[in-house]
């Protein structure tokens, strides 16, 4: 099912490309499709600022920041779906960029993610973070060993090597 869609949705952008190209020309088609992705990148840079900091600020009022974090993902969809190229992919960009619609959607993923997380088959996994190592740590090499540490073994000094 989801190979044939996978298949199905480029098909239908080329043939709805074309389509709209023969009506407004070749120019006008690029310009359109140049102009969708600009705003797309525009989204996808601001929005994950954004994300972080309201992230930041619900998790100071001791909030959980589940709708603010689904409606970031989803805006940030949106952006990815503004930068592929085609009619089609714009359309489903501003059915989650329009807030009304978006909300609908965010309900559907919260609704979805909390049913597969009763059935146990949603598992969260964190690499690096936000401590004294940074944001966005790489993942540590499949060979070193990973272990619990405490926090009193985060805040005291490594030991020297001689």
């Amino acid at each position: 099912m989801w190979a044939l869609l996978l298949l199905a949705f480029p098909v239908a952008e080329i043939i709805i490309l074309f389509k709209v190209g023969d009506h407004i020309g070749l120019a006008n088609t690029f310009f359109a499709l140049l102009a969708s992705a600009v705003f797309g990148i525009g989204l996808i840079r601001t929005q994950g600022l954004f994300l972080l900091k309201n992230l930041q600020s619900s998790l100071a009022r001791g909030e959980a920041p589940a709708d603010s974090i689904i409606h970031s993902m989803l805006i940030f969809l949106s952006g990815a779906f503004f930068i592929f190229p085609g009619y089609l992919s714009d359309v489903i960009a501003l059915l989650l960029v329009i807030p009304g619609t978006r909300h609908f959607f965010a309900r559907l993923v919260r609704k979805t993610l909390m049913k597969k997380m009763r059935q146990g088959k949603v598992h969260f996994q964190s690499f690096g973070g936000f401590g004294a190592g940074g944001f966005g740590k790489p993942r540590p090499p499949s060979g070193s060993p990973l272990r619990d540490v405490t926090p009193l073994e985060l805040r005291s000094k490594p030991p020297k090597k001689d």
